[in-house]
C-alpha cells in the first residue's frame, strides 16, 4: 500500500466505490486498491468487474487508512491509479 501512494501522483489516484467503478467501465482505470474491512457487497462487485474488465486489484490496509492516506475527512473503502488523461 505504501508504494501505491508514494508512487502514483495524487492527481491519479481515484478515491471512492462509485468513481472508482465508473472508471473502469471507461477503461480509465489502471488498477485497484480494495481495504481489507471493505463491505463484501463492494468486494464481490469490485472482483467481478475488474476481472471482467482485466483490471488488476489487490487488497491492502483498513478503510480508515485509505481515507488518511488520500487526506479525506471519511474512511475509503477502494480506490484506483487512473490512466493518464483519464476524462470521467
Amino acid at each position: 500500500m505504501d508504494k501505491f501512494f508514494k508512487e502514483v501522483p495524487r492527481e491519479r489516484v481515484v478515491a471512492g466505490y462509485r468513481r472508482t467503478v465508473r472508471g473502469i467501465r471507461a477503461s480509465q482505470i489502471r488498477c485497484v486498491l480494495i481495504a481489507r474491512d471493505a463491505d463484501d457487497h463492494i468486494v464481490c462487485e469490485l472482483k467481478k468487474l475488474c476481472s471482467e474488465r482485466n483490471v488488476p486489484f489487490r487488497f491492502a490496509g483498513s478503510k480508515a487508512e485509505f481515507g488518511e492516506r488520500l487526506g479525506l475527512d471519511v474512511a475509503c473503502a477502494v480506490c484506483g491509479e487512473a490512466v493518464e488523461n483519464a476524462l470521467f
